[in-house]
């Protein structure tokens, strides 16, 4: 208990002499001042306990009712993709996220700054005309000048910056990401899992939220069940060549049948 030290009290007695002595505290000082310094003393460390609370980290709160669904649910918001390199998957609702990247010389490739022909590059001739070249001198052959200043597409051509779009994208579910031609990227609001090609150009990704995953795993291993791709059988024909009969055929390879369909003539009705 917090002690109250006595304070000295001075008393003149009847014979007029000054004497000290220590009075005995009040009841106030005694009793009263320590029990308010305990209170301020537990207020003090309730108060300091309280404001450590405020500052529970986010996946602290996870572990509170509230906090966990707020938790789970910001988690399944965000959006992943699952990529599977070397394919194109088929696609019916593709845009085109990029411009078209411009033929060597022939077109201006100002607005696309990227070009479809391998070792060429977009360089500035005027504020009005840029062209695919391997190089840029200054002034060419037809001594006209050039400011060389090579253009850059606004996006660069990489199969990152193709899947960042989509993943951003809330209503992306697909990228088919090409390095040929320049590259090209096309996103779609909704999956296909039926192969198209196969070839190490093509990089096809799934996008989606986090509650999806399951989702996308099952139909990359639809896509998985097509592999080694092989290349769709083509209709062959059975058709007769030029003097055999085509009776049976109906037509021919190299001519057409006659008007009665009983021999290849280079002729017809």
């Amino acid at each position: 208990m917090l002690g109250v030290e006595q304070e000295p009290i001075l008393q003149v007695d009847e014979d007029g002499q000054t004497n000290m002595k220590l009075e005995r505290p009040s009841l106030l000082t005694r009793k009263v001042l320590p029990g308010v310094a305990l209170l301020a003393f537990l207020a003090l460390v309730g108060f300091m306990a309280y404001g450590s609370q405020r500052h529970v980290p986010k996946l602290a709160l996870a572990t509170t009712s509230v906090g966990k669904n707020r938790f789970l649910s910001e988690v399944s918001d965000e959006r992943v993709c699952l990529e599977y390199p070397g394919l194109k998957l088929a696609e019916s609702s593709a845009m085109s996220l990029w411009a078209t990247c411009s033929k060597k010389w022939s077109e201006d490739c100002t607005n696309s700054g990227c070009c479809a022909d391998a070792g060429m590059a977009c360089y500035e001739k005027s504020s009005d005309w840029a062209a695919c070249k391997s190089g840029c001198d200054l002034v060419d052959e037809r001594n006209e000048t050039w400011s060389c200043r090579k253009v850059e597409p606004i996006l660069p051509h990489t199969y990152k910056s193709c899947l960042d779009a989509c993943k951003e994208d809330t209503s992306c579910q697909q990228v088919v990401y090409d390095t040929s031609a320049g590259g090209s990227c096309s996103i779609s609001t909704d999956r296909h899992s039926f192969v198209v090609w196969a070839a190490d150009n093509f990089n096809s990704s799934y996008c989606g939220t986090v509650a999806e995953v399951d989702v996308m795993k099952s139909m990359l291993q639809q896509v998985g069940g097509q592999l080694p791709f092989q290349l769709p059988q083509m209709k062959v024909d059975n058709c007769s060549w030029g003097g055999e009969d085509c009776s049976q055929t109906k037509c021919c390879n190299d001519v057409a049948c006659d008007a009665h369909f009983t021999a290849c003539f280079p002729y017809s009705c």
